[in-house]
């Protein structure tokens, strides 16, 4: 027994009244106004804390069902997969959404010279605007082209006067101006321009092969593009009347892993995922990957890769 409540087993009477003395004391203390008080204010907090946990927790719940059941309810019943119909203004993302600005683009140099369906011409409005005349300047153009050694290396043409409505005798062209005193170059600028062939390589096949345009925005998804780029999109589908890939969407940080998930359906450098393809190609080609487009040289013959970037300008798959 601990020595606390030894004195309970003693018979002194004068011990016994004054411990029951003490517990009536104890038990009106716990039982007055003040105790009372504090102890319908505890169970009020500890009440009013559990009901904030619990809205919490049903007002998550409720959003991801929410977003869940809407997704659901626009996929059809069938074995096949079927891609939700996604609402890229849900009411469920608004929040999260911010118009973009407006791009105010700083005007480096006028733009004095410009291609019109394969004509050279030099813009005398924006000669103008410039300080400038015909008679005080001097405009010149060369060619140049891609060597078939590299990606990387150009190969360029002698200088040649540059007459106003002249026809482009190459593909892609250079043109400068310089003022005559003192000689500064004060403009120069690069143009380029498919000429239409007129001869067909295999015109059977061509008539039963349309040609294909892969045109691919990097690393956006297509809600985002239907937000962000509405006139893009416009112009792709009521002018070109192109099939838009409506479940298109990141999977990884850079261009690699999303492309390579869209152009051979392997996961590569996909958080939570083994890559299924070679990470590292730094020192390999990629012509042992099933690219989608290989499938389209064997039925078309002809294939042509642009990407937007300058270092891969003039690029050939």
């Amino acid at each position: 027994m601990p020595i606390l409540y030894s004195h309970l087993l003693t018979p002194n009477p004068t011990a016994t009244s004054e411990f029951v003395a003490g517990l009536k004391k104890l038990f009106a203390l716990m039982t007055g106004p003040f105790s009372r008080r504090k102890y319908w204010l505890t169970v009020a907090l500890l009440i009013t804390v559990a009901v904030i946990v619990f809205y919490q927790y049903r007002l998550n719940g409720s959003v991801d069902y929410s977003i869940y059941y809407s997704l659901l309810k626009n996929v059809e019943n069938g074995e096949e997969c079927q891609i939700p119909k996604i609402d890229p203004y849900d009411e469920t993302i608004k929040k999260y959404l911010k118009p973009g600005k407006q791009l105010i683009c700083k005007e480096l140099q006028p733009e004095l010279t410009a291609v019109i369906n394969g004509t050279i011409w030099i813009n005398l409005n924006e000669l103008t605007k410039s300080g400038y005349s015909l008679e005080a300047i001097t405009c010149r153009k060369r060619c140049f082209w891609r060597t078939d050694s590299n990606d990387i290396t150009l190969e360029y043409s002698e200088w040649s006067n540059l007459i106003n409505g002249t026809k482009m005798a190459c593909e892609f062209m250079e043109t400068a101006c310089w003022k005559q005193f003192p000689p500064l170059r004060i403009y120069t600028n690069l143009h380029h321009w498919i000429s239409p062939k007129t001869d067909v390589i295999n015109p059977a096949k061509a008539s039963t092969h349309p040609s294909v345009i892969l045109f691919v925005l990097d690393s956006i998804s297509s809600s985002n593009w239907k937000r962000y780029l509405p006139k893009t999109l416009e112009i792709l589908k009521d002018l070109y009347n192109s099939t838009i890939f409506e479940g298109f969407t990141k999977v990884g940080d850079n261009s690699f892993p999303n492309a390579a998930a869209f152009l051979t359906g392997k996961r590569v450098q996909t958080v939570g995922y083994e890559s299924e393809m070679p990470i590292d190609m730094s020192d390999k080609f990629f012509d042992d990957w099933p690219i989608i487009w290989k499938d389209f040289k064997q039925k078309v013959g002809i294939l042509v890769n642009s990407k937007a970037n300058y270092s891969m300008l003039f690029r050939d798959m």
